[in-house]
């Protein structure tokens, strides 16, 4: 491992970035220190991080989508406001990836270095959104271990925040910076009993920058001409087939399964979207979502009476 190439280019010396630093200058600059491992307890810690990981993700299982929404949700309200509905846009594409597209608060190197890497951190005030701390976010990782983010301030401009996960570079990363690794896990109580896992890193942990987009990115990015800020993308990687146990077919299925939830019950509990596309690119299908509402007079003083439609395809499903 000792030839193993760093992910992205690393000045000799790369003191904490300051306000002055640009996005990737953070990220980068925050997980070379977290690969560095010089004692034994910040082995543990980060090993602690993936038994976290691995719970979480149990805990959460079956509810990826379910999470992403709520996140696009809370970060619309934070973007936005309540003065308008949200626009979404959710697609299973044509090479395997699941795509949820929002117009929110952007994502920001802070957000991704602390509420998504991190638990029980977040920017969120108590009772602002439905999402917890970014421990949702933790659930994609049923899905695969390479998610990528990127987001941006602008709507109509360049993504200024590009980040991928990836749980073999995040190791090489580790192994080059922490040459001692092996005996400082070897000094774990963990050790003593017959854990031989030390290769255990926490995907989410080390985000990397992304310098290769998606060739389809500029386009998802954008519907009827309205643009989108932040973009997630849960790829199927068959790397990880054997430890997620999952095929390709087994990935399409699974995405296909979570569309149905997106129950009329899940529209109203969202509130703050409009209108939400949900695209097949495989299956070559498109289905809308529409939810609508209007005031009805009321008799009852200091009592507001609303009626809330949801139609699909054109039908409405609930009223």
């Amino acid at each position: 491992m000792a030839n193993a190439r760093c992910p992205f280019p690393i000045p000799a010396q790369m003191s904490a970035p300051g306000a002055g630093s640009s996005p990737r200058e953070q990220v980068e600059a925050t997980v070379l220190d977290r690969a560095r491992h010089d004692t034994s307890d910040r082995v543990g810690d980060t090993r602690s991080f993936a038994n976290m990981e691995q719970t979480l993700t149990r805990e959460y299982w079956g509810r990826f989508l379910i999470e992403l929404l709520q996140n696009a949700r809370d970060a619309w309200l934070r973007g936005r406001g309540m003065g308008q509905d949200g626009l979404l846009r959710i697609r299973l594409t044509a090479d395997g990836a699941l795509v949820v597209c929002n117009e929110g608060e952007s994502l920001t190197p802070e957000v991704v270095l602390h509420s998504i890497s991190k638990f029980g951190e977040s920017s969120k005030k108590y009772g602002e959104g439905i999402g917890h701390k970014g421990i949702g976010f933790k659930a994609v990782l049923e899905l695969t271990h390479a998610p990528r983010l990127f987001s941006r301030t602008h709507p109509d401009g360049p993504f200024d925040l590009q980040i991928k996960f990836d749980p073999e570079e995040a190791r090489r990363l580790v192994r080059e910076h922490s040459p001692n690794w092996d005996r400082l896990v070897a000094e774990l109580p963990s050790a003593a009993a017959g854990d031989g896992r030390g290769d255990r890193i926490p995907i989410l942990r080390f985000p990397l920058w992304d310098a290769e987009p998606p060739p389809w990115l500029d386009r998802a990015a954008k519907i009827d001409g309205r643009p989108f800020n932040t973009v997630i993308c849960l790829p199927y990687d068959p790397r990880f087939d054997s430890v997620l146990e999952l095929s390709r077919e087994d990935f399409v299925a699974r995405v296909r399964r979570a569309f149905t939830d997106i129950s009329d019950e899940v529209v109203l509990l969202l509130s703050v979207f409009g209108r939400i596309v949900v695209e097949d690119e495989i299956e070559g299908s498109t289905h809308e979502i529409l939810r609508s509402g209007r005031s009805l007079p009321c008799a009852t003083r200091d009592l507001q009476l609303h009626e809330v439609t949801v139609d699909r395809d054109g039908q409405t499903s609930s009223k």
